[in-house]
Parts: C-alpha cells; sequence; structure tokens
C-alpha cells in the first residue's frame, strides 16, 4: 500500500515538472503515459482496498495517506466507501462551504445526514445562512431543532429573520409547543423585535380564548417578559391565564387604558369587576377630562353617575 502511494507521488510529480512546459512530440506522449499509469496506481490502491478491507484499518490507511500528502486520494477512497463523515468534515476544513451543503444534500441515510447537519450548523449558518436555511426546510424535516438552539440563539441580526422564515416553516408541520416558545424566546432576546413580542404573545391569548388552548407556555411567557421587561407583552401573558386583575392592573400602570378595559371585561365575578373599572376611571380621570370618566360608565354597566361623581371627580391643583 505505501509502496504505492509512494510511486503515485513520484508519478504526479513528474506529471508537475512536464506541464509547467510547452508539450512537444516525446514529452506529449510521455504524459499520456504518466496519466495512464496514475490512473493503474489510483485503480491498484481501490482494489487493495477492496481486497483487504476485512485486514485493513481505515484510520492507518488514511493517516498513511495523510502522511503522503495525499488528502484528494482519501477524499477518492471514502467517497468510494460511502464515508459521509470524512467528506463533509474534508470539505469544512477547507471552508468549501457550498461542498459540505451539496454533501448532506445527498446523503441518504436520514440518521447520518441529520447527525451531520446538527454538528456543522454552526459554522454553516456563519458562512452560508441563506443556503443552509434553505436545505434544512427542503431536506431536514425531521430534524431535532433541540440539537441547533444554540446556534440559532448566536445568529446576528442580519441574518436572524431568516431563522424567523424557518421557523414559519417548521410550524406548519407540527403543533409541537417546543418551536413557538423557541421563537417566543427568540423574539426577546432582540431589543428589536420588543413589539413583535407583543404581537406574539397577544396573537396567542387571544387563540386561547377562541379555542381554550395556545401554542406557547404562558407561564413561560410571563418569565420572558418579566426578565426582558416587556411590560406590554405580560399584560397579554397575564390574561392567557385569566389574571386579569393583574393584567388590567400593569395595563393601566403603563397607560394602556384599551388593554385594561379589554380585560376588564372578562373577569367573571361583577364584584371584582366593579372594583377594577373604578381603578381604571379614576387613573384615567387624573391623566385626561372628565367626559372620559362618562365614556367608561358608557363601558361598564356596574359604574353609574353617583358612583362617578363620588369617586372619579377631577383632582384639585393642590393635589396634582
Amino acid at each position: 500500500m505505501e509502496l504505492c502511494i509512494s510511486k503515485l507521488t513520484s508519478v504526479e510529480a513528474s506529471m508537475d515538472d512536464i506541464n509547467g512546459r510547452r508539450l512537444v512530440g516525446a514529452e506529449k506522449k510521455r504524459v499520456e503515459e504518466l496519466e495512464g499509469e496514475r490512473e493503474r496506481l489510483l485503480g491498484k490502491i481501490k482494489n487493495l482496498l477492496a481486497e483487504r478491507e476485512k485486514d485493513l484499518d481505515m484510520e492507518t490507511v488514511f493517516e498513511l495517506l495523510k502522511a503522503h500528502g495525499r488528502l484528494d486520494v482519501m477524499l477518492k477512497l471514502a467517497r468510494d466507501k460511502g464515508d459521509c463523515r470524512f467528506v463533509v468534515k474534508y470539505y469544512v476544513d477547507r471552508g468549501k462551504y457550498d461542498c459540505v451543503l451539496s454533501e448532506l444534500g445527498n446523503i441518504k441515510d436520514v440518521e447520518k445526514r441529520v447527525e451531520l447537519m446538527e454538528q456543522y450548523f454552526c459554522v454553516l449558518i456563519i458562512n452560508r445562512p441563506e443556503e443552509t436555511f434553505k436545505l434544512l426546510a427542503d431536506k431536514f424535516r425531521n430534524i431535532n431543532v433541540v440539537g441547533i438552539v444554540p446556534s440559532l440563539t448566536k445568529m446576528n441580526a442580519v441574518s436572524r429573520h431568516l431563522v424567523f422564515k424557518y421557523l414559519d416553516v417548521a410550524k406548519q408541520r407540527t403543533e409541537d409547543k417546543f418551536l413557538h416558545n423557541l421563537q417566543l424566546f427568540l423574539l426577546a432576546l432582540n431589543e428589536d423585535s420588543k413589539q413583535e413580542l407583543v404581537e406574539f404573545v397577544c396573537c396567542e391569548e387571544y387563540r386561547q380564548r377562541l379555542t381554550q388552548s395556545s401554542l406557547i407556555d404562558p407561564n413561560f411567557a410571563i418569565s420572558l417578559c418579566e426578565y426582558f421587561n416587556c411590560k406590554e407583552g405580560l399584560v397579554h401573558a397575564y390574561a392567557m391565564l385569566e389574571y386579569y386583575k393583574a393584567a388590567v392592573k400593569l395595563a393601566v400602570k403603563i397607560g394602556k387604558f384599551d388593554l385594561a378595559e379589554t380585560y376588564a371585561n372578562l373577569i367573571p365575578d361583577d364584584f371584582t369587576k366593579k372594583k377594577v373599572w373604578m381603578k381604571i376611571a379614576k387613573v384615567s380621570a387624573h391623566k385626561s377630562k372628565a367626559k372620559l370618566n362618562l365614556k367608561i360608565i358608557h363601558k361598564c354597566k356596574l359604574l353609574n353617575i353617583t358612583v362617578s361623581y363620588t369617586h372619579l371627580t377631577l383632582p384639585t391643583n393642590r393635589e396634582v
């Protein structure tokens, strides 16, 4: 084996010397002879491996080829043996990421394909983000997203839209809460996505009211909104667990009176509902005109003019 490799290296060195010159007559014939010898030696190496496969340790063979600088032969042998791991690593080490993606897409063994994608996903989304997510959506429909989460959270702002685009596709294939919670988390991580986070939680709260089920974990949403100081999102998250009193209190505090009124009307207990509406009316009276109180009375039948006059009068200048 080593003798064949040495001869192959010598033949190719001779070919390189001749190729550097203008070929005439005998030299052309010599090149043809060397090319034939090269193919013969490559075939002999391949046959030796096929005949002695049980006796040879491929790691040792690869080390031998590596020692002779014959990585090209290693690649050819790896392809012939279907060693996709070596082929993919070969291209990754040389920064040939388009070749990596092509190889990954052509691996027929689903388990190996997914394993290698998870292994090199971080490298690929940095160097070929758009192509990687396209391949992920087309050929890796059953990939365990948990395996690539660390890489997804490290995406820069420029490429983050690709993550959401991929998640939108992936979510259509399953109602697994993990993907929806992941999108919620990624939105929370990005300061520029604060409004999208609010809208996301708001939509899920509305879905829950209509269908009695949600695709995100309300407790997780509450924790995220608290940690990342997204108060409007927290209002909707409270409402998902029917913590309407807490939702109204926070909505009033941040000046979201429309939200406060919406969730106040969902409180089932009339006594609590009236107290909450009184709070909304009192705070809004301090921030606006008295006629706003009349609008609030119209919105909540539990309030009346007498109550409004007694409890919701505007503050004097001294009180302000």
